[in-house]
């Protein structure tokens, strides 16, 4: 049996896709991206707390996780699709604009800065699956206890069980 939940959930998900998206040119995320150095940006809560979780991740990853680097993703695809290989020169260029000591947060004021203007945010996966968390999260306040949230080929979140089978059919 397939439920699709309708409804305030969807918005939801809908607005966290608004907020989260490199691709929207109105998201939080987009408006980061094309701020200049030292302008604080303001930002929705969601965004604000999926960037401290961002940031915490950073930390304990020492700084292997890192939302910073959306120049140099680019410029690897770009690469990729030309045949033109990276020049190393060029990544060290970008390097020096990266890293989440570029980004920051004020938790009063929920705004968000870069120190300098090159720097872009690219949350990847971390935006969907932090969607789904969300997702979930609200399923559980509506008291809904077995669910299963597919978000795409990356992202899926199961809770309970089904049933008539043993454990989540995928």
């Amino acid at each position: 049996i397939q439920i699709k939940v309708l409804g305030p959930g969807c918005v939801q998900c809908d607005r966290l896709e608004q907020d989260l998206s490199r691709f929207l040119p109105n998201s939080d995320i987009s408006r980061i991206n094309r701020a200049p150095a030292n302008e604080a940006v303001i930002v929705g809560v969601d965004t604000f707390e999926c960037l401290l979780k961002c940031k915490k991740l950073h930390e304990q990853t020492f700084q292997a996780f890192d939302i910073t680097i959306g120049r140099l993703i680019q410029y690897h695809k770009n690469s990729k699709k030309s045949g033109i290989p990276p020049d190393s020169g060029r990544i060290k260029s970008l390097l020096k604009n990266t890293g989440m000591h570029l980004l920051e947060l004020n938790e009063d004021k929920k705004t968000v800065s870069k120190a300098v203007s090159e720097l872009e945010l690219d949350l990847g996966g971390f935006g969907k699956g932090y969607a789904v968390d969300r997702m979930a999260d609200e399923l559980s306040e509506w008291d809904i206890r077995n669910f299963m949230i597919h978000g795409g080929m990356s992202s899926v979140y199961a809770a309970g069980r089904m049933k008539s089978y043993n454990g989540w059919k995928v």
